[in-house]
């Protein structure tokens, strides 16, 4: 199943990095950790201003990786600024997805998942990121979407990805279906213009199209997916990783205990989400949320090398059990 051989902006980033050296300074300076006052050791954490971050300004807050002897620094930039960042060393790590990381491994980037802090779930139905149709279309199950056109926000990216992968278990040649980028915001619009048949959408938007009627969902893009596939992670160079270990067990730590933090306490985690997103209360209240589950899945991780393979984003498949640290 050969989609196509162009890549996404964001993914042209990723690998147009392959031959920066990760960590910042030297080969012979160490990538340590930078000590913060009150014998904290001083963790830079860049994403992308999204709802997932929520748990984790949350457990800062409630001083969750303080009790781990990390002060945790998390700042905001635009999709095209992580890599970098995190390249020049201004970030220890970044927020990531499973594909773009094996995309870059696969291009000799030597990055790497320090944990997996969201999963497909086990049930589609309230995961994030949906396949939307109109409300009249004649598209009513997963094997109606074959030759169709379908907007995604970035090509080769975990939506569309995740979706070829749907497509393949059930039956249908994701080859039959177009992709076309168009950015969320636009895309109900461009829905009910008839220019596309279906979008992958992602909340709020998700949410925002239900209510006005403009479009329902058809299917989760984590439909077929195993519970544990890995859907969001965050990232670090080799170097960082390696000269900073025991950094890395007590930040493990403190993310599985920020996430069992944030399942028990659910709206404390959306009382965060409008102070770093453009989300209003009303919508942060009720929007779904990605299933936070800290779950290394060496499966699932093969299983995204393989895809990228398959659909000609990489022409070899990298080893998986080498990018990312497991339980």
């Amino acid at each position: 199943m050969k989609i196509r051989t162009i890549l996404s902006p964001a993914l042209v980033a990723m690998l147009a990095l392959s031959t920066a050296a990760c960590g910042g300074g030297s080969d012979d300076e160490p990538a340590a950790a930078a000590a913060a006052e009150g014998g904290l050791t001083k963790v830079n954490l860049t994403s992308l201003a999204i709802g997932q971050v929520a748990p984790f300004v949350l457990a800062e807050k409630e001083g969750i990786f303080e009790d781990h002897g990390i002060d945790l620094e998390i700042s905001f930039v635009e999709p095209a600024a992580l890599v970098p960042t995190l390249m020049s060393g201004d970030a220890d790590l970044i927020w990531g997805n499973p594909p773009a990381l094996m995309a870059a491994r696969a291009n000799n980037v030597p990055i790497k998942s320090v944990t997996t802090v969201s999963t497909a779930g086990d049930d589609p139905s309230t995961f994030p990121i949906q396949v939307m149709v109109s409300p009249d279309s004649d598209i009513k199950t997963l094997e109606d979407l074959a030759g169709k056109k379908i907007a995604t926000a970035s090509l080769f990216q975990l939506p569309d990805l995740a979706l070829m992968e749907s497509l393949d278990q059930a039956g249908v040649d994701a080859s039959s279906v177009e992709f076309v980028e168009i950015p969320f915001p636009n895309m109900g619009e461009t829905l009910a213009a008839g220019r596309v048949d279906a979008i992958i959408s992602t909340e709020p938007f998700v949410t925002i199209l239900k209510g006005s009627g403009a479009a329902v969902p058809l299917v989760s893009v984590s439909e077929g997916l195993p519970a544990t596939t890995p859907i969001s992670a965050l990232l670090a160079s080799e170097k960082w990783i390696s000269d900073n270990s025991d950094v890395v067990d007590e930040f493990r730590a403190a993310v599985d205990e920020a996430t069992e933090y944030a399942l028990a306490h659910d709206d404390e985690v959306r009382a965060v989400i409008p102070t770093i997103t453009e989300v209003p209360e009303d919508l942060a209240g009720v929007i779904s949320l990605a299933p936070m589950d800290t779950t290394d899945d060496a499966a699932g991780w093969d299983a995204w090398a393989d895809l990228l393979v398959q659909v000609g984003v990489i022409d070899e498949k990298p080893d998986s059990a080498d990018a990312f640290l497991a339980d």
